[in-house]
């Protein structure tokens, strides 16, 4: 290798691109920043909202109460 990393945090001097070229061929050859197609019948997956992280009661916890409602109304519109 020419002293790249393959996964850059920044942009280096010389390196291009937003996140360092070689990084950019990667996330383009993976399809990051295409269009999602939705398809016909599209999904709201929801993840780890469960009372160990969103309830400070839990040593994981946090109040998150804001945040368990806010998804809730999402839940609701997308059904």
């Amino acid at each position: 290798m020419s002293g790249e990393r393959a996964v850059s945090g920044g942009s280096r001097a010389g390196d291009g691109g937003r996140y360092g070229s070689t990084t950019d061929r990667t996330y383009a050859r993976a399809g990051f920043g295409a269009r999602v197609r939705r398809g016909a019948r599209p999904a709201l997956v929801v993840v780890d909202l469960t009372r160990g992280f969103t309830e400070d009661a839990f040593p994981s916890g946090a109040d998150l109460t804001e945040i368990v409602e806010a998804t809730a109304r999402l839940a609701e519109a997308g059904r």
